[in-house]
């Protein structure tokens, strides 16, 4: 616990968010609509990229992004880093028909690699400039410590049937939201059943993207968030969980071209949405967890 920095490890789950939904997005793209060699190309090369310089510059260096130490020592990896990338590109060339599990049994030794090597070269510009400080330990990355648990506010509250606490002004704003999407779920399903419309073109894909956004950043920002409007902490937060929308969206859009006839059908595409609004919803509300900083509020008790 000594050793343990809770705004470092709060670092790296920011960047481990950035990392998955970027990555989810692009595997998405590249498994549905591209299929190519370069596009995997450009994907290992964005997972090498970030997961190295992310790790050592944000999560371990954030401190220092003004010493020129570190930028010196950060351009003298970049070399290596154009190194490792080929080496990526030639296993890419040598098996071009390699499965999605690829991404992670090709880039994780090249990872892995150039972080203790990188290591190695920042430490010695870090050394030169400063010869005091101690040196970095490679066990931080392997630090299996819990967090500690972080403040609560105090808002008023009412045990419900199950004896947990109900915040009655978040309840209602998530019955609001939840009748706003029912309401425009009726009046499809009602339009499609009695007079058989049915949308189609860009149209549709309108139609459920809004409905997608609407429940996922509804949920956010409407629901759970409303009072941290102000702070940037949960814009960030929004803006990490986009490539995680983006995704699933894609994958509606593939769903839709494997059943081109069901895909104007509201019973069905309603149904999937409210699935995925529920999968992103989740992971929101992990993500913002993460970027809320320490000591903020983070639920409600009695």
């Amino acid at each position: 616990m000594e050793e343990l920095d809770l705004e470092k490890e709060q670092r790296g789950e920011r960047l481990g968010w950035v990392f998955y939904g970027v990555g989810a997005m692009l595997l998405v793209m590249c498994a549905f609509y591209m299929q190519e060699r370069v596009e995997l190309r450009v994907l290992h090369a964005y997972t090498l990229t970030m997961l190295t310089y992310g790790a050592l510059i944000y999560v371990e260096e954030f401190e220092h992004l003004r010493r020129q130490w570190l930028w010196k020592g950060v351009l003298a990896t970049v070399p290596l880093h154009i190194m490792c990338v080929a080496g990526l590109f030639w296993w890419d060339a040598k098996s071009p028909q390699s499965p999605g599990y690829a991404l992670a049994y090709r880039v994780w030794p090249f990872f892995v690699a150039e972080m203790v090597v990188f290591t190695l070269v920042i430490d010695h510009f870090k050394a030169s400039a400063s010869p005091d400080e101690p040196r970095r330990k490679l066990t931080r990355f392997l630090n299996w410590t819990s967090k500690q648990r972080r403040e609560t506010r105090k808002t008023i509250t009412m045990p419900d049937e199950d004896g947990e606490d109900l915040d009655f002004a978040k309840e209602a704003r998530k019955n609001y939201l939840k009748w706003s999407f029912l309401g425009v779920s009726a009046f499809l399903v009602v339009a499609y059943l009695l007079r058989g419309v049915t949308i189609g073109g860009p149209g549709i894909y309108f139609i459920k993207g809004s409905l997608l956004a609407m429940l996922c950043y509804g949920h956010l920002l409407y629901v759970e968030e409303k009072d941290e409007l102000k702070s940037k902490w949960l814009w960030a937060a929004a803006l990490v969980a986009l490539p995680f929308l983006v995704a699933l969206f894609g994958l509606v859009i593939a769903i839709d071209r494997v059943a081109p006839s069901l895909a104007p059908n509201p019973i069905v595409f309603l149904f999937i949405i409210w699935t995925f609004a529920w999968l992103e919803k989740r992971l929101m509300d992990q993500i913002a967890d993460d970027y809320r900083p320490w000591g903020a509020p983070s639920e409600s008790v009695g």
